[in-house]
């Protein structure tokens, strides 16, 4: 059971928090008369970047263990999370992307939670989320969750804005021998999973499979925008009540490697058939499909002992992603009018007859692109002074979305009250013109950060540190954060914590155009 009593506004709180998180999975065994040491303590890294007791992190934090993720009988991170105390998980009408809202800060794109795999961002530049064809994330190859409640840039940058969610791996030893499963749902559901390990004298080597395959709920859209579109202008080609359309076959797969103080992981996320949900302009359409490829591979190195008192760590990091359609995805069905309006109200397109003119095949928009992010960080720790912890980073990103692709049958210049159609039913091609949806662009940044850990006394700590990013397309940012934690007794901690953060554009924020859903 664990206790928490926040206290909090929107940079400044003060919590109360039990020691109570109790695993025997995860007991530290150390023995020490400091009441930060608890036998039934989780251990927690993502707070200042190292392993420490959770009640002695400079946040208000929650872990979830491989252990725990079995007993709940999660099947999805998302089932994960919603237990978590102050993260509450709501869905986008498109796809039913799940959305994160830490201490009801909210926004539909959901760009200000900042989500990361073996600590590092997995974040798009599009909408600045987790990729809107998502499609879930299943849990056998998590190790554990570790989730911060508040603002953490001055440790992880941008996004870190209401919260920050770290999903560590399983090592090679952890997976162990593997193991094979097999699952079969309702909704046409099929799970399957296959892990394993092996050790090449010093090198580790692990491997999980998983496939998900489903026709998703059935439950009922019983009137869409395309209804009150009807109501309007006289149509009736709805197709609510309709069945929400959540199919999805994805494939996951995340490999390891450990060779003395270097490790590596690689992942594989394949998504096909992934249903729009209610619709990506809210117009339940059964047939559209996405698809999505993402893969990543990033290397952790870290070495102690080169030098007295001293660690050195760093990590490359290469991520791939892609938001493709399958087919056509039809916004508007076939005889609809489209959202195309003057600013007065009055329809832009009319027949020979004075009438709303109609799409024979529906208003078509068929938006893609691909992003690839680059990422390289630098770290050293020092614990040569007595009682202080000190803490120096480097860091550069680069990221692009170097592809968009679009067809569609329709076409809007600046002046949106002189829309043009090219084709009400014909197919054309603006990729690399002004009619896409969004152009082409890249983003680069660096940043340095310091913190130091200072141990005041047995059972008082004061976390201090700042970071500082420079962004080449809308400039810089620092950011500090301040932590003064006491032990009161070994079941109650007392933290005073101030931090503040920030949040990138997304370039969908920033360049969209041409998008008569947006």
């Amino acid at each position: 059971m664990t206790i928490k009593r926040i206290l909090a506004n929107s940079i400044v709180y003060f919590a109360l928090l039990s020691n109570s998180y109790a695993s025997t999975n995860n007991a530290i065994t150390e023995s020490d008369n400091s009441p930060w040491l608890h036998e039934d303590q989780y251990i927690l890294s993502i707070a200042t970047g190292f392993d420490q007791p959770i009640a002695k992190a400079p946040v208000v934090a929650s872990i979830i263990t491989a252990a725990t993720i079995k007993a709940m009988g999660a099947r999805d991170i998302d089932h994960i999370l919603e237990s978590v105390p102050g993260l509450h998980v709501s869905r986008n009408p498109i796809g039913y992307n799940p959305i994160y809202s830490f201490r009801g800060v909210y926004s539909v794109s959901n760009p200000q939670v900042l989500m990361l795999v073996n600590n590092i961002p997995i974040t798009n530049l599009f909408h600045g989320d987790r990729n809107t064809v998502w499609g879930g994330m299943p849990v056998e190859a998590i190790s554990r969750i570790e989730v911060i409640r508040g603002p953490g840039s001055a440790l992880y940058g941008a996004d870190a804005f209401a919260g920050v969610i770290n999903i560590i791996t399983k090592s090679p030893e952890e997976i162990g021998a593997g193991e094979l499963g097999l699952r079969r749902g309702s909704f046409n559901t099929y799970d399957f999973w296959l892990s394993g390990s092996s050790y090449l004298g010093q090198l580790e080597l692990s491997t999980v499979l998983e496939i998900h395959k489903t026709d998703g709920s059935k439950a009922q859209i019983t009137s869409d925008a395309q209804t009150w579109l009807d109501q309007m202008t006289g149509t009736q080609v709805s197709m609510a009540p309709q069945p929400v359309n959540l199919s999805r076959n994805n494939l996951d797969l995340r490999t390891s490697a450990v060779y003395k103080d270097l490790k590596m992981h690689a992942g594989l996320q394949l998504r096909r058939k992934i249903g729009d949900g209610a619709g990506v302009a809210q117009v339940v359409i059964p047939d559209n499909k996405h698809s999505s490829h993402r893969y990543n591979m990033d290397l952790h190195y870290r070495k102690q002992g080169l030098l007295p008192h001293l660690e050195l760590e760093g990590s490359l990091s290469y991520f791939r992603t892609s938001q493709e359609v399958e087919g056509n995805l039809v916004l508007y069905p076939a005889g609809s009018t489209g959202p195309f309006f003057a600013s007065d109200g009055n329809p832009l397109l009319l027949d020979e007859e004075g009438r709303p003119r109609l799409f024979e095949n529906g208003v078509i928009g068929n938006p893609e692109l691909f992003e690839k992010h680059q990422r390289f960080s630098l770290g050293a720790n020092y614990t040569g002074l007595e009682d202080h912890r000190l803490s120096l980073g480097v860091g550069y990103y680069f990221g692009r979305i170097d592809q968009v692709r679009e067809t569609k049958n329709f076409a809007v210049p600046e002046d949106y009250d002189r829309f043009v159609v090219r084709s009400g039913i014909k197919l054309f091609d603006v990729t690399d013109t002004d009619l896409a949806f969004m152009p082409e662009g890249r983003r680069e940044s660096s940043y340095i950060y310091i913190q130091d850990i200072w141990q005041l006394d047995n059972d008082w700590e004061l976390t201090a540190g700042v970071r500082s990013d420079h962004y080449s397309d809308f400039g810089s940012t620092t950011n500090p954060r301040f932590a003064l934690v006491w032990a009161n007794t070994y079941r109650l901690t007392t933290k005073l914590l101030y931090g503040e953060a920030f949040r990138a554009p997304s370039f969908a924020e920033s360049n969209l155009a041409n998008n008569p859903v947006a």
